[in-house]
């Protein structure tokens, strides 16, 4: 009778082939007979450590591009930190949800935290943009501030719930990783609003004395 297989993770599986490979070069003549190592699994590891290593390296080019063109922007470097934290934050609360539902980072999934991305830093952009404006009319910080919410608040949730309810329609696709994807992006963009309505007030106080 065959027996099912237990997934031992990337990790052991590196560790151990690595542990064939230098048993192969102290054993084994290579001008004899070569091995290398192969299967289904193997390549699966490597498939997804490459889709790991590229998508931390295009996020934090994102995230520097976007922030140096928002300081930019307002003329002001503390914008980069005041714009910047509430958009990584919900990459953060993505991961860590991933994780928690056990849920493998695919090449289908790691599309997710570049649309998260963008719409919260175009949220992001609404509000601080809507808090400049108002500013420039004489304003004071708090003034600015509950005429931002004003002006901007309500296209800001509104624009949320409408993708909220797009992308959940994904979930009643019959390809799981589709499915995963919908309810993924539907809940990080709550995320993503919230910390856009909560997070930027509280750092813009806090850094725009």
């Amino acid at each position: 009778m065959p027996t099912a297989c237990r997934s031992v993770g990337a990790d052991s599986i590196k560790a151990l082939g690595q542990g064939i490979e230098h048993w192969m070069q102290a054993n084994i003549d290579s001008n004899v007979i070569r091995f290398k190592l192969t299967g289904t699994g193997l390549l699966i590891d490597k498939n997804a450590e490459y889709i790991r290593a590229n998508l931390l390296k295009g996020i934090g080019l994102a995230v520097l591009l976007i922030g140096g063109l928002m300081a930019l922007l307002f003329f002001n470097f503390r914008m980069l930190l005041i714009s910047m934290v509430p958009n990584i934050f919900p990459l953060l609360f993505g991961s860590a949800f991933l994780g928690f539902a056990g849920v493998e980072l695919e090449a289908g999934i790691s599309i997710i935290f570049s649309v998260i991305f963008g719409i919260a830093v175009d949220d992001s952009i609404h509000f601080l943009s809507k808090f400049k404006l108002a500013q420039r009319k004489g304003l004071n910080k708090e003034e600015a501030l509950r005429n931002t919410f004003l002006e901007a608040g309500k296209p800001i949730v509104l624009t949320t719930v409408l993708l909220f309810f797009g992308f959940l329609v994904m979930l009643f696709s019959s390809h799981p990783t589709t499915a995963t994807v919908g309810w993924l992006i539907s809940i990080t963009l709550v995320t993503a609003v919230i910390c856009d309505l909560f997070m930027l007030p509280v750092l813009i106080r806090w850094f725009l004395k």
